[in-house]
């Protein structure tokens, strides 16, 4: 399959000529502002009110009542050049205006360009209707309305929801009334004496959505700049244009142009048709927006504050599906991007002009004969991976990674992966021994410690889809021990900064490394929670000796409680509506139900001990914001993390003493606008006591705000030889979906001066990064379908929290089914999964507190 090119470069080469042309050119036809005639005075207003509307950050009047040559914007000039098809014009508009949304409403140069096309039948400004069809008045919705023959009753949904058939209502009564009836009757419409803001509200409404006929009335809102408002009522009647939007649009803003979006650039839709054609000659299922409501479902993510929909959302079965839609997306002129779990903090895995490859039907997981080793597709999430490892070992195995069952494998693996086994046996990206990846060319690339070594390596910490799509990982796992005990406890916030000083200065540099520590800030008070693979008693006994406990202490509420390794995962996970039994790790859908907020979290790595004005500031803040869901939680590293050098993966934070993760969580959108300011000047009070050190964060907690250098926050001195192992994958940059993306080597957006580490110690005597190389074609594997009923021989363990039921588990030679969320097991599909960068915990400070209340609790005086 080979790129063709890209339409916009003949927009381009149009928008040259536009450009350059004085009205000499043969190229462009352009016509002073004072001598335009009424159509191209109605053209200019058109895209003049469209750039308005299209305004994200201020909403200026999209109602230019006395347009041009009056109060709100003079034309200079308009010029045109012939499009690529007879019907398509490229027109320029030149004018200046008075930019409402500045101080003192400054008179501003706009350039306006944009694709006219039109159709047979078909007027610009009121396509995509039929000119002739377009009836429109000022008349109330009567009280008898019903639809004609043919028609049937639009349904009402969301009016944030764009090209649903109210919203195509809606448009047809504002667009009718501005450019049809106002132009043959000014006096029809209130009269604002210059520019006004338009509301348009969905009365009552029919259509027809085999012939294109629509019927209906709205209330249309005039709010006058000089502070007058009125209502009416529109009756308005119209058919779409054969081919609809798609066919024959309204004029179209280009990219570049301010107020363009791509989810209006319907020429691109066109270039969409191909993307949908190329992805069902692949037989990828898809969804895009000739379905928009499934569409605006299958966009959604974990953070609530990101409501972007994507081009579309492909589900591949297998790597060859995942290769096909990278090509697709290539092809199209638009970015593939993996989702594995859709817990991006910033929603990076759905974009406006990306192509998002859903993962999830890709989640199988393998155990190997002997037991040391899980083969996991990277649509996996946490709570699949760990019960398919506990079940298919009979209970003796454990994986590393993070807390939060709905996390995917694919993100959180390749940014690192922390949790409470991460001090024992270091981060979750340090027990991959091999990967597959689909790179940029559409190949599937085989990397191990013997082949493409140094993308193996990469790939443990430059974050989710940085290098390719990664589609499956060979992970080691551990032994399990027979019991781990979970205890919890509060320092009073009296001692609060002493004993973080102790943890960090004291007990850190000694710590026995299977003992994990997370610590949470909580109005005041030092929340402690702690993990260790032994009884309460030697957990009782360890904090003892570690001097985190003891008689120099003043602590609240300490409790212990010891379980299996699976049932530690289930305590942490925080489902308890959901998960009760381990076999309810797998109900995905469910637990994403139960629980999704607004957040904007942050982070950042401790590479030297803090201050106590650092701590005093984050108690501070954390008190400020603690009514809008805010936290601040730390997760204590070193042990088997600072183990490995800081060059022999992308995962350069090796020396930290504990990750900071801080920010809030909210339920309620109305609190959006008290939450986020408060973060960031959370972020200015915390930066100085970071930035010594470069203001190092974690990429799996991905911020465009982290800093200045976002790629030396996150990479530091990794960050040359990161670029320069993504120049051999991905030489023209086409994963780079986000703005935070490594760029390769040499690109020109690549600003980085800091010199590349020295070779990986780890991969000394390795032959340098080999030329991609295709996997061998991989042929169907048959996967049993254990049986999950209960199994006689597994007896309750007494110490269990309420409701955690031990899970049946299939015998050890079977391997896991891939699952849909929810869905009965199925035959695995030949084996592949995903990479996008997720977010790791789904628990605050408050349900961290929650958990340790509502356990059953074993008090040890």
């Amino acid at each position: 399959m080979t790129a063709k090119p890209s339409r916009l470069l003949l927009l381009a080469a149009a928008l040259v000529a536009i450009g350059n042309a004085a009205g000499t050119t043969a190229a462009a036809n352009c016509t002073a502002g004072n001598l335009l005639d009424s159509q191209q005075s109605l053209l200019a207003r058109y895209l003049y009110e469209l750039r308005n509307n299209r305004q994200l950050d201020c909403g200026p009047p999209d109602f230019a009542e006395d347009f041009p040559n009056k109060e709100s914007a003079t034309v200079s000039k308009l010029c045109t050049a012939p499009g690529a098809l007879p019907s398509d014009t490229y027109t320029n508009v030149t004018l200046t205006f008075k930019n409402t949304c500045k101080d003192g409403n400054p008179e501003q140069k706009l350039q306006l360009d944009a694709l006219v096309r039109q159709c047979a039948g078909g007027d610009p400004t009121l396509q995509p209707w039929a000119a002739d069809s377009v009836r429109v008045a000022l008349e109330p919705l009567p009280d008898n309305f019903t639809c004609p023959a043919g028609l049937v009753p639009i349904p009402v949904v969301d009016d944030e929801i764009d090209f649903t058939p109210m919203w195509e209502m809606n448009h047809l009564c504002e667009n009718s009334l501005k450019y049809k009836l106002f132009p043959s009757d000014p006096s029809a419409v209130p009269q604002c004496g210059g520019s006004a803001w338009l509301g348009t509200s969905f009365e009552a409404g029919c259509y027809s959505n085999e012939t294109g006929r629509y019927e209906g009335y709205c209330n249309i809102l005039f709010s006058c700049e000089n502070g007058t408002e009125a209502n009416v009522s529109v009756a308005a009647s119209a058919t779409l244009l054969p081919g609809g939007r798609e066919a024959c649009p309204w004029p179209m803003l280009l990219p570049g142009t301010d107020g363009y979006r791509r989810e209006f650039d319907f020429l691109d839709q066109t270039m969409r048709g191909g993307l949908a054609n190329c992805l069902k000659s692949a037989g990828v299922e898809f969804l895009d927006s000739s379905d928009p409501l499934a569409l605006d479902a299958a966009s959604e993510v974990w953070n609530k504050l990101n409501t972007t929909v994507a081009v579309a959302v492909a589900y591949p079965a297998n790597e060859d599906q995942v290769a096909a839609a990278v090509l697709c997306a290539a092809e199209a002129g638009i970015k593939p991007v993996a989702r594995s779990g859709g817990h991006s903090y910033m929603g990076y895995s759905v974009l406006s002009d990306g192509l998002t490859i859903d993962l999830n039907r890709m989640n199988s997981t393998q155990l190997a004969a002997d037991g040391n080793t899980a083969t996991v597709q990277a649509g996996s999430r946490l709570g699949q991976l760990y019960y398919w490892v506990d079940a298919l070992s009979n209970g003796t195995k454990a994986a590393v990674g993070g807390t939060c069952p709905t996390v995917g494998t694919g993100g959180l693996i390749q940014g690192g992966g922390i949790g409470f086994l991460t001090r024992q046996h270091g981060l979750a990206c340090d027990q991959v021994e091999e990967i597959h990846m689909v790179d940029a060319a559409g190949k599937l690339v085989v990397a191990n410690s013997s082949q493409n070594a140094q993308l193996l390596a990469a790939t443990c910490g430059a974050g989710g889809g940085n290098m390719g799509i990664v589609t499956q990982y060979r992970i080691k796992v551990f032994d399990s021990a027979p019991n781990y005990t979970i205890a919890g406890y509060t320092v009073v916030a009296a001692q609060a900064i002493a004993y973080l000083n102790f943890i960090q200065s004291t007990w850190l540099p000694r710590a026995n490394a299977s003992l994990a520590l997370q610590v949470n800030i909580d109005k005041g008070t030092v929340i402690v929670g702690v993990q260790y693979p032994g009884s309460k008693a030697a957990t009782y006994a360890l904090l003892r000796s570690e001097g985190l406990l003891g008689p120099s202490w003043n602590v609240t509420g300490e409790s212990y409680t010891e379980m299996p390794w699976i049932q530690t995962v289930m305590y942490n996970a925080f489902y308890p509506e959901v998960v009760k039994v381990p076999a309810d790790l797998l109900k995905v859908k469910q637990m994403e139900k139960q629980y999704r907020t607004y957040f904007k979290l942050k982070s950042f790595f401790a590479e030297k001990a803090l201050t106590d004005a650092a701590w005093k500031t984050m108690i501070e803040w954390e008190a400020k914001i603690d009514k809008y869901g805010g936290y601040i939680e730390m997760d204590m590293l070193q042990g088997a993390v600072a183990a490995v050098p800081v060059n022999a993966t992308g995962f350069v934070h090796r020396g930290a003493l504990f990750s900071v993760q801080y920010g809030a969580e909210w339920e309620r959108e109305v609190d959006t606008n008290r939450a986020i300011p408060l973060i960031d000047q959370m972020q200015a009070a915390l930066d100085p006591f970071f930035e010594p050190d470069g203001l190092p964060a974690y990429i799996n907690y991905l911020d465009i705000q982290v800093g200045p250098d976002p790629m030396q926050s996150y990479y530091g001195a990794n960050r040359d030889w990161l670029q320069q192992v993504k120049a051999t994958y991905d030489p023209d940059n086409l994963f780079t979906s986000n703005p935070l993306a490594i760029r390769a080597a040499a690109s020109p957006n690549d600003t980085s001066t800091n010199s590349p580490p020295p070779p990986a110690p780890a991969l000394v005597g390795v032959p340098p990064m080999a030329s991609p190389s295709t996997a061998p074609t991989l042929g169907p594997k048959d996967a049993l379908s254990p049986e999950l009923a209960p199994s006689p021989e597994l007896a309750r363990s007494p110490e269990l929290s309420p409701g955690l039921e031990p899970a049946p588990r299939p015998t050890a030679a079977d391997p896991s089914p891939a699952l849909a969320p929810d869905v009965a097991p199925a035959p695995a599909p030949t084996p592949a999964a995903s990479g996008a960068s997720s977010a790791q915990s789904c628990m605050t400070t408050q349900l961290l507190a929650v958990l340790m209340a509502a356990a059953v609790l074993v008090l040890v005086s």
